[in-house]
């Protein structure tokens, strides 16, 4: 099939092939580089949120024990009933 095509025409096709082969293998790989990007991120922020978090409640849990407010050891343990 391709016996009685040009030298140049081949040359022309494979170069097309490769330069298309290459369009959609630099598309594929940008669309995943923005879903690792955003999981980054989400993975990133959220025990960021979770040990923020923790730590308000930490605060929290202190705070009474530290004011010697009733029902709360010196310790800031809170006693068993």
């Amino acid at each position: 099939m391709m016996k009685n095509v040009k030298i140049g025409k081949k040359l022309g096709t494979g170069f097309g092939l490769l330069i298309l082969i290459t369009l959609i293998v630099s598309i594929v790989t940008v669309r995943y580089m923005k879903v690792l990007s955003d999981l980054t991120s989400k993975l990133y922020r959220h025990p960021y949120t979770v040990s923020t978090t923790i730590l308000k409640i930490n605060a929290n849990i202190r705070e009474p024990a530290e004011n010697n407010l009733p029902g709360t050891s010196f310790d800031g343990n809170i006693p068993f009933r």
